[in-house]
């Protein structure tokens, strides 16, 4: 009986799949379309975000097969377009800016043909006063020499890590450049030059190429930044929400806010806590073999970052448990610290899910969470900063104040003169 209930589920299952895919065939491949393209590297993801890839065509056969001139023409002209310069309006724009010619459509393109269009690239967006290269500095690979004419151009790719080679220091510069590489490339470019107005525009304003001014995170992530975050992490040019934190940044980012508040012994036990909580389970990047955070390694750090911000961390068992983290559980303080303050770390069902990847989108937005009910820590010297601050602005208001009042008084003067 027990046997032929569970078929009968497993048939209702099935059902409802076949049902959904009569009524509507393009559900499945939706779905794993997302699963798919949620596990891709950054630049092939924001390419597509960004409508200048096809998501049908990321197939590995297609992404690492050379790709063609007139492909590659297409791609540049699109980060050109959306960085407001004339050599992306169209093909031919791009043939006389001097930056790429597409002809032969078909024809292969080298990874040193690749590098120098980049460089062309650069020369033609500083030309339009969208960037300054004033770098003397030589740089190069072992097979690879660029010309003296590419050689500022150069030391902006390679400064910025567009241009990186391999792992032996090579460029591969005969080599033909894949799709892939070719995404990768052209995706930094366009990432750096960003980044480079933002920073030039922005006057050191903490900002992102895939998010908008007005994004919530833009602010969770500044307030973090003023409290310590960002101190000893290096934050790249796009926000990249979706993607997982690596763990040695996650550690410094709670150090960090740690070490702003003066709290040095805590700092350091939250540097110490991932080391000894590394574990083969723990998920890596494909690229790097670095150690990605997880949402189990959040909990541990909240005890360090709860015990020097808000005191000590209360015992008992939660009032809402979760049905995957057992007692005695090292993960148990710091989710603890946290229901103190009415946020739940996991899903809805009870679960942690402690092993899952943590995003930059949950990591920031459970801190800022955290930090903003805590009252956030004063740093040393924060007063006086802030006293000053307000300082100024009487200041300034004061000022204001009594140019209105001397405009006031010249216009209600009376004449001294009047005229018949």
């Amino acid at each position: 009986m027990k046997e032929g209930k569970h078929f009968f589920l497993l048939g209702c299952f099935l059902a409802i799949l076949c049902g959904l895919v009569t009524v509507d065939p393009g559900f499945l491949e939706a779905v794993s379309r997302k699963v798919a393209q949620g596990i891709l590297p950054r630049e092939l993801r924001q390419t597509v975000d960004l409508g200048l890839y096809n998501p049908d065509h990321l197939r590995r056969d297609l992404l690492d097969a050379p790709v063609a001139r007139a492909e590659f023409g297409r791609l540049l002209r699109g980060f050109l377009k959306m960085l407001g310069a004339p050599g992306g309006f169209d093909a031919a724009s791009l043939a006389e800016s001097g930056i790429f010619d597409p002809q032969p459509p078909r024809k292969a393109l080298s990874r040193k043909q690749a590098t120098e269009v980049a460089c062309r690239a650069v020369i033609h967006l500083a030309d339009l006063g969208l960037l300054t290269l004033e770098s003397s500095r030589q740089t190069g690979f072992p097979d690879y020499a660029p010309p003296a004419k590419y050689q500022p151009a150069m030391a902006f790719l390679t400064g910025r890590e567009v241009i990186r080679g391999y792992p032996d220091g090579s460029l591969h510069a005969a080599r033909a450049i894949t799709t892939r590489e070719a995404i990768y490339l052209l995706f930094r470019l366009y990432e750096a030059v960003s980044a480079h107005l933002g920073e030039s525009q922005g006057k050191g304003t903490l900002s992102f190429v895939d998010l908008p001014v007005d994004h919530p995170m833009i602010a969770k992530a500044r307030r973090l930044q003023e409290l310590g975050a960002f101190d000893r992490v290096k934050l790249r040019a796009s926000f990249d929400g979706e993607s997982a934190v690596p763990a040695a940044d996650l550690a410094e980012m709670i150090a960090g806010i740690l070490d702003k508040a003066g709290k040095n012994a805590e700092a350091a036990s939250a540097r110490a806590a991932l080391t000894a909580s590394s574990q083969a389970t723990r998920p890596r990047q494909a690229r790097s073999g670095s150690r990605l955070a997880c949402r189990g390694d959040l909990a541990l750090l909240m005890h360090p970052l709860a015990s020097g911000l808000s005191g000590p961390i209360p015992t008992g068992p939660l009032s809402r448990p979760y049905v995957d983290v057992p007692a005695g559980a090292p993960e148990l303080p710091g989710l603890t610290a946290l229901e103190r303050y009415g946020i739940y770390l996991g899903y809805s069902d009870g679960r942690l899910a402690g092993l899952e990847p943590l995003s930059w989108f949950e990591a920031v937005g459970i801190l800022h969470a955290y930090l903003e009910r805590v009252g956030g820590p004063a740093s040393p010297g924060m007063a006086d900063e802030v006293a000053a601050q307000r300082a100024d602005f009487e200041e300034f208001a004061a000022l204001i104040k009594a140019k209105k009042d001397r405009i006031r008084g010249i216009l209600d003067r009376k004449p001294r003169y009047r005229r018949d």
